[in-house]
């Protein structure tokens, strides 16, 4: 009889450990972070899955090209989205760092800003 209640007790509070386990796991954030082609940081946040980055530059500037490459790995740069004059919108991005592409290299970045994606 006592070995059974030692039991029941050691199960229960091995599936409260896993419980409270996943439950943390789950609730965790990754940070992605944005960097300039300087390797200055223009922007970090916390992201459950992916977020969406928010490239301002400075209006009047022509731009070639503007690109999101991901510095921890080989990934292929996400290329963003112009959603209006100097602003360009880059959506899908995981944690990680990220440093701004921009052709011609003389342009100026005005602000970053990052927004997570639910």
């Amino acid at each position: 009889m006592l070995e059974v209640l030692r039991l029941k007790f050691f199960l229960t509070a091995l599936a409260l450990i896993f419980i409270v386990f996943c439950t943390n796991l789950a609730a965790q954030t990754a940070e992605v972070e944005v960097v300039d082609a300087r390797g200055l940081t223009r922007a970090t946040m916390g992201v459950k899955k992916s977020a969406t980055v928010y490239v301002y530059l400075n209006k009047g500037q022509p731009v070639e090209s503007l690109s999101l490459q991901h510095v921890d790995s080989l990934y292929s740069a996400n290329l963003g989205t112009v959603v209006g004059s100097g602003k360009f919108e880059f959506r899908g991005v995981r944690a990680g760092r990220w440093r701004i592409e921009v052709v011609p290299l003389s342009t100026s970045i005005k602000k970053v800003l990052i927004k997570s994606e639910k």
